[in-house]
């Protein structure tokens, strides 16, 4: 019998543990079922902002690289064996400045046999023009023929003719000696060297590249939706992997006249100045252009718009109450849009409104 007491009490007891444990479980899931609803009694719990006055820009980026404002390749004008070098890749050069000379020995001679033949010439040419003045004047005085004197004055012509072509063999010499001294026509630096002492160099043969980098233009493209909405001078701002953080300043010079008729883009160059040389030739840009622009423009976070069948709205709270309002929007940034029409003096929803409906009860929490 105490036995089958004791049963009944120890069932009694799971029983109503069981049940108080049903209860507090009940209790949670009408707890957490309240929470996802809002937690406010039945209210949905919402994130709100007010309306700011400021200015916001339509910013575009474009991915570009850095070209020099100029390069150019000096290379050999005559052939011989290179000499001395005098730069090495990463050197400055400043215009006319010597680089590299080509043995002369050869080009020195080759001067003064075109000097002495030069100076025959001269002497050829002072002898015959007062052989032809002398026999002119017998002419004139009719003690020669017209023959003689044809033939005083072919012979004339002949060492004038001579002494032209001693004068250009004299210049060509002139010019292969100076040919032998490799200059830069350009300030700038040495890009690359191709060629040490000793090497035997053919006309034509690459010795060094000059860029010029106090000024670098930066390349891009532009897609047919943005092409008529930029322009020349332009500002632009410039950003580098290697100089991170680090914000240059440039201006667009050219924007090709037509587009690629394949990829439906334009050609457009950014010029930056670059005194401190920090933008290198090969390196990859990120270029901002401002398109278009609003002051005291009233903006909402970008979270708080609502895209529904092409059109745009927003939530607004009135005495706790959600209402939906269309807007038309205006320019946007990376962070807020412009809101062009209505007038917002309410506070928007930024965070729950896929929730709520129009009408629908609603508490602000904080964030």
């Amino acid at each position: 019998m105490k036995n089958k007491v004791k049963k009944v009490i120890i069932w009694v007891v799971l029983l109503i543990f069981v049940t108080l444990l049903g209860w507090r479980v009940f209790e949670l899931v009408r707890k957490d079922e309240s929470v996802s609803r809002g937690g406010f009694g039945g209210a949905l719990a919402v994130e709100t902002e007010l309306m700011r006055r400021e200015t916001v820009r339509e910013v575009r980026e474009f991915s570009g690289s850095v070209r020099p404002a100029y390069q150019y390749i000096i290379t050999a004008k005559v052939a011989g064996r290179l000499d001395e070098v005098y730069k090495q890749a990463g050197d400055y050069v400043k215009a006319n400045e010597l680089i590299a000379v080509l043995d002369d020995t050869e080009y020195q001679l080759s001067l003064r046999q075109a000097e002495a033949n030069l100076a025959d010439a001269e002497s050829q040419k002072f002898a015959e023009e007062q052989d032809f003045k002398r026999s002119q004047n017998l002419f004139d005085k009719e003690y020669i023929t017209l023959s003689e004197f044809e033939q005083a004055q072919s012979a004339y012509n002949s060492v004038e003719a001579k002494l032209k072509l001693a004068e250009a063999g004299h210049g060509l010499a002139e010019l292969k000696l100076k040919y032998t001294q490799l200059r830069a026509s350009k300030a700038g630096f040495i890009a690359e060297r191709y060629y040490d002492e000793g090497n035997f160099l053919t006309v034509n043969s690459a010795v060094v590249t000059v860029v010029g980098i106090e000024t670098v233009r930066i390349k891009s493209n532009l897609v047919e939706s943005v092409y008529g909405r930029i322009n020349i001078g332009q500002l632009a701002t410039i950003e580098t992997d290697a100089y991170a953080g680090e914000i240059f300043s440039g201006t667009v010079s050219v924007i090709a006249p037509v587009l690629n008729e394949e990829s439906r883009m334009a050609e457009m160059e950014i010029e930056v100045e670059n005194d401190n040389y920090k933008l290198k030739p090969g390196m990859f840009c990120k270029i901002k252009l401002i398109l278009s622009a609003s002051e005291n423009a009233q903006t909402v976070p970008n979270k708080a718009i609502l895209k529904e069948n092409g059109k745009s709205g927003i939530y607004v709270v009135d005495d706790d109450i959600a209402h939906y309002i269309l807007v038309k929007t205006g320019i946007s940034d990376e962070y807020r849009t412009e809101i062009l029409t209505p007038k917002i003096d309410k506070p928007v929803i930024t965070l729950g409104q896929y929730q709520v409906k129009d009408g629908s009860k609603v508490q602000t929490i904080s964030k």
